[in-house]
């Protein structure tokens, strides 16, 4: 099917009059004069487009169209398809597949948002910008690959896929933006470039079969709702420079059991750490860090108290876990304020007990030797619920000697256990 209609963007005044275009028929030509940007309008199998002299635009898909598998050509009309506009296939017919010529170099705001039946679409090398809510709404999206030339994706760009599995940010990406990938509930893994400075709110919320995510060194702040509902995320690994942990960034991560915060981190805001069910452990290294003043701030159940305000009820939360840090610290403050478990970490150290469960045993000469061979899964901020923690590296310095935790306080751990030696070991 082809449509070609000559047309305008200017409108010409005669006498007050403006003429009157009407009840035309197809493969007909009708012009009118124009200054700038005069264009035609061609269509072609179910796609329609705007020519100019030198590129033309897809800016629409006919929602009568039963054919759900699209092909955006080359060229149309001699001049190569450069771009596809904002809502080009938003409530169409069904959209089963996408293939989008290396020629075009601009999608625009909510192209494929709603296509609901999209699957599967190849996006043309040479992309720079995925724009906001491109793909909201893709319910039928399992995967997709970004080309490396875009540094930029939008804000909701990716939000509601429910079948996308994983994702890969390609290098040049310094943000991800306002919840790209939100409401995403199969997507188990995300690779996130160390070019990524800035994670927006909501990036991530409620993406229900996240495990595991390793935050570049450059991200300085967790933002709001961040991983909220992550209820499958059991690994987080922070970056050493991290300084604030926003409101609600962990509510409700109810697999997540431990978790060490870098000495870096000065702020923990209104229920950073709410309702994580399984928490067990986290440790706080800075001494003055700001934790916001509510018990829920930190804790990992809750109940109802029978009261409300303003009609709405009243809950009264809890931590049953253990809150680690200095002497003195802010956090032994807010524990003892709430009535949680602390530990102080730099009392006098259990020598040998590297895993800082109370009993010096094999387990421990195994986590070294972990910690050693795998630091990024193993290390202070490893990626395994089970690494290392900063009582831990303390008490695993064991062998005697000055260099640090090595092999030698995996063999001295050993030794011990055979009743050779006493910890540390002279």
């Amino acid at each position: 099917m082809k449509k070609i209609i000559a047309a305008a963007l200017s409108l010409c005044i005669f006498g007050g009059a403006l003429p009157v275009i009407s009840n035309y028929a197809p493969d007909t030509v009708m012009t009118a004069s124009a200054e700038d940007n005069e264009y035609t309008y061609y269509e072609e199998d179910y796609l329609e487009y705007r020519v100019y002299s030198d590129h033309a635009e897809l800016y629409q898909y006919s929602i009568l169209s039963d054919n759900g598998n699209i092909v955006v050509p080359d060229e149309v009309m001699g001049v190569p398809v450069t771009s596809i506009a904002s809502y080009a296939f938003q409530g169409s017919g069904p959209v089963n597949s996408i293939i989008i010529s290396d020629n075009v170099t601009t999608i625009s705001e909510s192209a494929f948002s709603g296509c609901e039946y999209l699957a599967s679409v190849k996006l043309p090398n040479g992309l720079t910008s995925i724009p906001d809510r491109a793909f909201d709404g893709c319910s039928s999206l399992t995967n997709i690959d970004i080309p490396d030339s875009v540094t930029k994706i939008g804000v909701e760009a990716f939000k509601s896929c429910k079948l996308l599995t994983d994702i890969k940010i390609p290098s040049g990406v310094e943000t991800i933006s306002y919840g790209t990938l939100q409401y995403c509930s199969a997507l188990e893994s995300v690779c996130l470039p160390e070019s990524v400075s800035w994670i927006d709110h909501d990036a991530f919320n409620s993406c229900t079969s996240l495990a595991s995510i390793n935050i570049p060194e450059s991200v300085t702040v967790i933002n709001g709702e961040t991983f909220r509902g992550c209820e499958s995320l059991v690994s987080v690994k922070l970056p050493s420079g991290i300084k604030q942990i926003s409101e609600l960034a962990f509510y409700g991560c109810s697999a997540l059991t431990r978790l060490t915060l870098p000495e870096s981190v000065t702020c923990i805001a209104q229920s950073a750490f709410a309702y994580c069910s399984a928490l067990e452990d986290i440790t706080i290294l800075a001494p003055e860090c700001e934790i916001y003043d509510d018990a829920s701030t930190i804790s990992n159940r809750y109940s109802r108290t029978g009261e409300s305000v303003n009609g709405a009820s009243v809950y009264k939360y809890y931590f049953d876990g253990i809150i680690r840090g200095c002497s003195g610290s802010t956090a032994q403050s807010y524990a003892e304020k709430y009535g949680y478990t602390f530990a102080a970490i730099d009392g006098e150290p259990v020598c040998g007990d590297a895993n800082s469960n109370g009993t010096i045993e094999m387990a421990d000469a195994v986590l070294i030797l972990q910690f050693q061979a795998n630091p990024d899964k193993y290390g202070e901020n490893g990626t395994d619920e089970g690494h290392i923690t900063a009582q831990g590296l303390i008490n695993a310095d064991c062998s005697g000697s000055e260099d640090g935790v090595t092999a030698k306080d995996a063999l001295a751990i050993q030794k011990y256990l055979l009743k050779s030696i006493t910890l540390p070991e002279e």
